[in-house]
């Protein structure tokens, strides 16, 4: 490193505002791990039809083997708070952990043991209650629509996803019309440059009929002028 560097700020590329698959992809993975990480604490909090613990229904596929991930704790939204983070300025996520910092929309997958058997669905918090007793699914329905059991983006979990779509049909109008404007100021380029460089059959036709009829009558006026020079010469004796 030179002298001229020290205290400059390094940068790699330069920034683009601009929301395209990247930008919405980074979204869905954020939302997915949110929704999943607030959706499993629901069901693991309460109890299925048999009495039994709640288990997780969402996790993620492996993509190195044919396993799902544990998740066996909420390393990305609830070991770490806000305070945490403002004490210590950071937090770490070892990569062996099994956290939901590696589940994506890509991988999102429900649990095998929940898709084998449906009934592990816990649909109560007290142990006790009876198979009417329904308020834990009843918590599952609200949050959906509920923002203080999930707030994302300033938005409810089906309002964000509302709001994904139309920024998605918004941007792709706008692309689509870019497109068009792009691809008919190329067309017209394109016409100009054949108009110029190409060969206009008709007019070639015109111009070798004007050439022929100005050869005609450059011949005429040689013969004439030969005619006149013969008489002058021969007839005269000059």
């Amino acid at each position: 490193m030179t002298n001229d560097r020290v205290g400059k700020t390094a940068s790699i590329g330069s920034g683009i505002a601009y929301q395209g698959v990247p930008y919405y992809m980074k979204q869905m993975n954020e939302w997915v791990r949110t929704f999943s990480q607030k959706f499993n604490d629901i069901l693991t909090s309460g109890y299925d039809s048999d009495g039994e613990q709640g288990i997780k229904m969402f996790t993620g596929e492996q993509a190195t083997k044919d396993e799902q991930f544990d998740f066996p704790k909420g390393y990305r939204y609830d070991t770490f708070t806000y305070e945490d983070f403002l004490q210590n300025g950071a937090f770490t996520v070892e990569v062996d952990n099994d956290s939901y910092y590696k589940l994506t929309a890509s991988n999102f997958s429900v649990l095998a043991a929940m898709e084998l058997d449906p009934s592990r669905l816990a649909n109560r918090y007290d142990r006790g209650d009876g198979v009417e007793q329904n308020d834990l699914l009843e918590d599952l329905k609200d949050l959906a629509t509920n923002k203080d059991k999930m707030s994302f983006r300033s938005s409810s979990a089906s309002e964000f996803l509302q709001c994904v779509l139309s920024d998605v049909a918004l941007n792709a109008q706008r692309a689509n019309t870019f497109y068009q404007s792009f691809k008919d100021i190329s067309g017209t380029i394109d016409t100009q440059r054949i108009s110029i460089s190409g060969v206009d059959e008709d007019e070639e036709a015109v111009n070798l009929v004007k050439y022929q009829n100005g050869y005609n009558l450059a011949s005429k006026m040689i013969q004439t002028l030969t005619e006149i020079y013969d008489r002058l010469i021969l007839q005269t004796g000059v």
